[in-house]
């Protein structure tokens, strides 16, 4: 997939991008014009039974801290 694809591309755009900025994308492994794989980090609670803030999600996602599946977005 080209950058310009990437660009107009209603899944990376509407979807990926939005979900890494949350922390909940860790990684991709591939993309195409109808499909993205990659590596996401499930979202934890605390002690009290909150989930967790982004910037905890983010912050564990760049530290490698969690539990991460491989995801696949058709």
């Amino acid at each position: 997939m080209t950058k310009a694809e990437q660009e107009t591309s209603p899944l990376i755009k509407g979807v990926v991008e939005p979900l890494t900025q949350e922390g909940l994308i860790a990684a991709t492994l591939s993309t195409g014009a109808r499909k993205w794989q990659g590596v996401v980090r499930l979202p934890e609670k605390d002690k009290d039974g909150q989930w967790e803030l982004m910037g905890e999600r983010v912050k564990s996602v760049k530290a490698d801290k969690g539990f991460f599946r491989r995801m696949d977005l058709k």
